[in-house]
């Protein structure tokens, strides 16, 4: 709820389609991108689960340039 407060209706709108019609499936296929989301909500101030999502999401923009220009673009 705070993110709709912060970024307005529309915003998180496209930030929703984006990840599901984007990104979720690209990281549900790769079993450490996935664990490593999935980490965040339960653990939302580790610090190393945070890097681990981080790192993991790089290599997943790095490989896949279709979306991160769409994620540049957001």
């Amino acid at each position: 709820m705070e993110a709709i407060k912060r970024f307005g209706a529309a915003a998180w709108g496209q930030a929703q389609n984006l990840w599901k019609k984007k990104l979720q499936p690209k990281i549900e296929a790769k079993p450490t991108l996935q664990e490593s989301v999935e980490n965040i909500p339960q653990e939302p101030g580790n610090e190393d689960a945070q890097a681990t999502f981080r790192l993991q999401l790089k290599k997943l923009l790095t490989e896949d340039t279709i979306i991160a220009r769409d994620v540049a673009q957001f």
